[in-house]
């Protein structure tokens, strides 16, 4: 039973271990200025209060890549920013209307939290999707999670240890292994 234990233990290791592997190469390859996504699917840390009470500061939220033209007034979503204060970073806000330009589509979006609409426009080509699911908690853990001062001795010496254990039962395997080969030899 013990042993069973510490198989699903050490899968799931594994497991998390790949993906977070995975995620990280996604980060890390990702161009610069864009969103790391996965599947059709990007995830952000809300950093301001504009989108109060219906989500509120560090918030994490899942986006969903969805076709400019599939937007609807009242959708939440996350594009690339044309006002300068943001410096092209994403931006979420709550779609108030949808302007077509000779087929060119443009979002007016307001944050719930402010008094009027965005003073620039949002362009359908730097559409990054539409928020499918917040979670304030989720957020708050991320933001924890990203303090070295946490992140070390909660996930990465962990990881370091079960690594090292990992290599080192592999190792006696192995040699296990040799030596019943050469025992079988004789």
């Amino acid at each position: 039973m013990k042993k069973t234990i510490l198989k699903i233990i050490n899968a799931i290791s594994v497991v998390i271990i790949c993906v977070a592997l995975y995620a990280m190469i996604k980060v890390v390859f990702t161009p610069g200025g864009m969103a790391p996504e996965f599947l059709g699917y990007s995830v952000f840390r809300i950093s301001s209060g504009s989108m109060e009470p219906t989500i509120k500061v560090d918030s994490l939220v899942v986006v969903k890549q969805i076709e400019p033209q599939d937007v609807q007034v009242d959708d939440v979503i996350t594009f690339y920013s044309d006002d300068p204060v943001l410096q092209g970073f994403p931006n979420t806000h709550r779609v108030k209307e949808i302007i077509d330009e000779d087929g060119h589509l443009y979002y007016v979006t307001q944050g719930d939290a402010n008094p009027i609409v965005d003073a620039y426009k949002a362009d359908s080509s730097k559409l990054i999707g539409v928020v499918i699911y917040q979670s304030p908690l989720l957020g708050k853990a991320m933001r924890l999670l990203s303090n070295p001062l946490i992140f070390i001795p909660v996930i990465a010496l962990p990881l370091v240890y079960i690594l090292i254990s990992s290599i080192v039962d592999t190792i006696r395997i192995a040699g296990k292994i040799s030596e019943e080969e050469d025992n079988s030899d004789v």
